[in-house]
């Protein structure tokens, strides 16, 4: 019985322990994950998509999903879409423009290397044919 009182005791004070590094851990809705926000700016606007349409998007696509970080496919919506409105109005329509730019710029960055080698490797096949 003692061995018990002290396992509760254990656990209540490692859940408190949470509650006080982050007292609002019990209330309110839980974070969207940012690499979920991220992927899903990058999804619309390679897609060129609607706010609507990219959460649509993704919640019928199992790639889609992965790339935004899910582990297993879910027919739930990964956020709603007002998402996109609120980060538009708290950090501005320009900022929030340029921002998204910026992660595209990036990915592009990464994707273009990429491109150069199999462009690469394809016209050396066509040199050593002739």
């Amino acid at each position: 019985m003692e061995k018990l009182f002290l396992d509760i005791l254990i656990i209540k004070k490692t859940v408190l322990d949470q509650f006080v590094k982050n007292p609002y851990l019990l209330i309110g809705r839980p974070a969207i994950k940012p690499r979920v926000v991220i992927g899903a700016m990058i999804i619309k606007h390679k897609k060129s998509l609607s706010d609507e349409a990219t959460i649509e998007e993704i919640g019928e696509n199992r790639y889609l999903q992965y790339f935004i970080g899910n582990e297993e496919f879910s027919h739930e919506r990964a956020f709603d879409p007002s998402l996109f409105v609120t980060l538009r109005k708290r950090i501005g329509e320009q900022e929030f423009n340029e921002m998204s730019q910026a992660f595209i710029d990036k990915v592009e960055a990464i994707e273009r290397p990429q491109k150069r080698k199999s462009s690469k490797t394809k016209s050396e096949e066509t040199q050593v044919e002739d």
